[in-house]
């Protein structure tokens, strides 16, 4: 089993695909050079075997993944870290339409910004790749208790529906009152429950975006650290070629039986998102997700889930194992 101490950057380039890049601890190579090394190798690879033309885009690779092993999927366990629910992957192509559908009968169009804001769950799953087949561009952000106060939260989001203008805004109940409660009605009024979603009649006729590998696909926040939040737009080849390039690093084939992922990082987290979720989603691989929360508040979940599913990576930054 490999299970590998992992610290996490996104090198962004003009030229190049967007690319986690994953430091052993140990390894004793600045992440400069590490970087170096990964795009060679993984050049080399791409060269001598040229991308199929099947899963080029993130929605080609879904309707792959789901041909090729159907009977996989995801589990998602609730916040307590129990009650798994798992979806495989012949039901996403299903399930990522139905979303699309009701996201174009929300008036969210190819292009548009759909902002998320939910902990991990179904809905957030199903409303972002439903975004990404309509031609979409979802943004994750994270949920009220990882930013601060109830008014710190309120006056983020408000920022950054402000900066994004997206058409819809995905958020619970709570978040929708903080942002009315905290002057931000504007915000609130484009706000959605994912009751309310769920709640629309799907769109007639096709909804599919056919994207090129060169659209972008999704749009992935900065930590906002040293100043405020910004959107870096991800195309669809840098999800394929992120994916490659962490196989190739890995030494692991797509759709091997004996791979699986199990994972805690937060899914507006790049590394939870593209590292975790979209590296199984296109690699074809079993994938478990627990809450955040959950694993802080009950560490042991990580290791009980590793044990129990026998997969063979996760990640996490240092001190998430002391």
């Amino acid at each position: 089993m490999r299970l590998v101490k992992l610290a996490t950057y996104l090198l962004i380039s003009a030229q190049r695909p967007a690319i986690p890049l994953t430091v052993a601890q140990g390894l004793g190579i600045t992440a400069e050079s590490f970087s170096r090394r990964i795009w060679k190798s993984a050049a080399l690879t791409m060269k001598r075997q040229s991308l199929d033309h099947r899963t080029t885009t993130l929605m080609d690779a879904m309707l792959e993944t789901a041909r090729q092993v159907p009977d996989r999927g995801v589990t998602i366990y609730d916040r307590r870290g129990q009650n798994p629910q798992t979806r495989t992957y012949r039901d996403f192509p299903e399930m990522i339409k139905s979303a699309a559908s009701r996201l174009q009968t929300a008036g969210v169009g190819p292009g548009d910004r759909v902002l998320i804001c939910l902990p991990t769950c179904w809905e957030l799953i199903e409303i972002w790749l439903g975004a990404v087949y309509r031609g979409a561009h979802p943004v994750l952000v994270a949920p009220a208790g990882a930013l601060g106060g109830a008014a710190a939260h309120a006056h983020k989001l408000a920022g950054l529906i402000e900066f994004l203008t997206p058409r819809r805004f995905v958020c619970d109940e709570a978040t929708r009152k903080q942002l009315q409660d905290f002057g931000a009605p504007q915000a609130a009024a484009i706000s959605m429950t994912p009751s309310e979603f769920n709640a629309l009649q799907p769109a007639a006729g096709e909804v599919l975006h056919k994207a090129a590998p060169s659209d972008i696909a999704f749009m992935q926040l900065t930590s906002g650290s040293t100043g405020r939040q910004r959107a870096v737009m991800i195309r669809h080849s840098s999800i394929i070629h992120n994916s490659q390039a962490m196989r190739h690093f890995n030494k692991i084939e797509p759709y091997d039986e004996g791979e699986a992922v199990v994972s805690w990082l937060p899914l507006n987290h790049d590394m939870g998102l593209v590292g975790c979720l979209l590296f199984t989603l296109v690699g074809g691989y079993n994938l478990w997700l627990l809450r955040p929360d959950s694993f802080l508040a009950r560490p042991r979940l990580w290791m009980q889930v590793l044990s129990h599913s026998k997969a063979t990576m996760s990640a996490g930054p240092n001190s998430s194992t002391g």
